[in-house]
């Protein structure tokens, strides 16, 4: 069954019949909100989530609705409204919802994602990879037609815009550049084209750019050419050229820290790119 602006409604409708919200967005700001995507503090309960990220010195958190993740796909009903307040109560951003592992709208924690985004003020959905990279052109017009009615935009991340460019065309060709465009990853882009790729693909993003994803990989040291996961100004991404591009550009938007698996939960490292990312934005934006 495909899922029609009636059903969007009568999602949004039935969590609005369980306590009434008010949903003002992310605050207006200078430079990019500094976020951190959820899975990177998987531990730490979503209640404690925004005092910790606070106190850390975030700007606001995306949070992922997966198996394992603070939200799961099978409890998305009652934690996500939830974890959306945890982070606005204390004054940060809910800059993004994203459904790693589920890219069709037909997949309920999809529905949901994008009808609570739509209702609590989140501008962004972030949908994962596809099963059936055939119907994946479909399948993103009507998310995009969801993202038009909720007020949302969709953003795809680098790996999903391959998949479907693999499945024919520019997949994005016919569709509104405010309801869907790009979640942009610095790092992914320079492990394939180089530093000067990265940077000329970052400015063809521009005109869709939704968000930057902040990550970074450098050369083992052992020589056989394998990429592994960096700290951020520590590995291939340039990031003042980066920056300076979106300073350039005004984007205002949110820049949003993940974290290696393997690095997962480790404070230190988290605080190290944020404080990194905080002095390059600064600096770029001054």
């Amino acid at each position: 069954m495909l899922f029609t602006r009636r059903h969007a409604l009568a999602l949004t409708a039935s969590a609005l019949a369980a306590q009434d919200r008010n949903a003002n967005g992310p605050r207006p700001r200078a430079m990019p909100a500094i976020c951190l995507d959820s899975e990177a503090l998987v531990k730490i309960g979503y209640d404690e989530m925004g005092g910790l990220l606070g106190m850390m010195g975030f700007d606001g958190a995306a949070i992922a609705v997966a198996p394992g993740a603070h939200v799961t796909p099978e409890h998305a009903d009652l934690d996500l409204m939830r974890f959306v307040e945890a982070l606005t109560g204390v004054g940060l951003d809910a800059v993004a919802i994203s459904t790693p592992q589920s890219f069709s709208p037909q997949d309920r924690a999809v529905r949901l994602s994008m009808a609570v985004a739509g209702m609590m003020g989140v501008p962004l959905f972030v949908p994962g990879r596809s099963k059936s990279p055939g119907t994946m052109p479909r399948e993103l017009a009507l998310l995009a037609s969801i993202a038009r009615q909720t007020g949302t935009a969709v953003g795809l991340a680098p790996e999903t815009v391959a998949a479907l460019t693999a499945a024919g065309g520019d997949p994005l060709a016919r569709l509104d550049a405010k309801a869907v465009g790009y979640v942009f990853d610095p790092a992914y882009t320079a492990a394939r084209t180089g530093g000067d790729g990265c940077l000329a693909g970052l400015r063809a993003a521009l005109p869709r750019l939704k968000m930057i994803a902040a990550r970074d990989y450098a050369r083992a040291a052992d020589g056989d050419g394998k990429l592994g996961p960096a700290r951020l100004g520590q590995g291939m991404v340039d990031w003042p050229g980066v920056l300076a591009v979106l300073a350039q550009a005004k984007y205002r938007g949110p820049i949003t820290i993940y974290v290696d698996p393997a690095s997962t939960d480790s404070l230190p490292a988290i605080r190290a790119d944020l404080a990194f990312l905080k002095q390059a934005v600064t600096e770029a934006y001054r």
